[in-house]
């Protein structure tokens, strides 16, 4: 049980860290564009 915690929480931060990188590579598409 607390093995399928520790990976569900390493999924959490993974998908957050994606996440935050798209949204930072998008504004930064957006700020060149303008």
């Amino acid at each position: 049980l607390k093995k399928r915690i520790a990976d569900r929480t390493v999924l959490i931060i993974v998908v957050r860290t994606l996440f935050v990188t798209l949204i930072s590579k998008m504004l930064t598409i957006g700020y060149e564009h303008q």
